[in-house]
């Protein structure tokens, strides 16, 4: 037997190749794909990001990353906080910017109110980046 075989038998590795494995995929339909934010029964309401893209804190680390010309963010550089108010979150973003020549300036977004703290900080997020995207 050779060396490294961990007990499988010589020749070609068994299993599906990678075409096999995409031939096989199911292809989305009405029943499977993501359903849209009415249909979740999610937070619709103006400003509540979409249960289906729920990525804006990742959007707007990119985009600082970006413009600060940097690949990783120190610690503090995007530094939300929570409120809680009337039963609900509300979250606050603050971006520290670093422009290398040693002046510094932060900027503070405040996101709408949300039943969960996550969903908080991710409508804060959005209003951080739709802001700086603009």
């Amino acid at each position: 037997e050779a060396a490294g075989s961990w007990g499988r038998p010589p020749g070609p590795a068994a299993g599906p190749t990678a075409a096999q494995l995409a031939a096989a995929a199911p292809t989305p339909t009405a029943a499977t794909a993501s359903p849209s934010p009415a249909s979740a029964g999610g937070n619709v309401a103006a400003g509540a990001p979409s249960p289906n893209g729920c990525y804006y804190k990742e959007r707007l680390h990119a985009l600082v990353s970006q413009r600060l010309k940097r690949d990783l963010l120190p610690p503090g550089f995007i530094k939300y906080t929570e409120d809680w108010e009337e039963g609900e979150f509300i979250s606050t973003v603050t971006v520290r910017w670093a422009t290398g020549t040693g002046s510094e300036s932060e900027s503070t977004f405040r996101g709408n109110p949300q039943p969960r703290k996550v969903a908080a900080q991710h409508d804060a997020a959005r209003v951080a980046w739709e802001t700086l995207e603009a």
